[in-house]
């Protein structure tokens, strides 16, 4: 299940059932290659900014930093 929403994922959890948030969605968009890093990197930005964004500002800047990471790196082997 997807899922933002706390209080729903822990029902979820004490259900057994497989529980997810937004920014899963995102490591997985770059592991199964469907995103290039550059672009996840400039959507989870826009997203950060949102006025209405209550996903977890710490958790947001570790993957941006990894996604950064990617970019930065394979711009520099080119």
């Amino acid at each position: 299940m997807l899922t933002g929403d706390r209080e729903l994922r822990k029902l979820a959890e004490n259900a057994g059932v497989n529980c997810h948030g937004v920014l899963w969605v995102f490591d997985h968009l770059l592991a199964l290659g469907i995103l290039t890093p550059l672009m996840l990197h400039q959507s989870l930005s826009m997203l950060r900014d949102h006025p209405r964004c209550r996903l977890p500002l710490y958790e947001i800047a570790v993957l941006l930093e990894r996604f950064q990471a990617f970019f930065l790196h394979n711009s520099v082997r080119n």
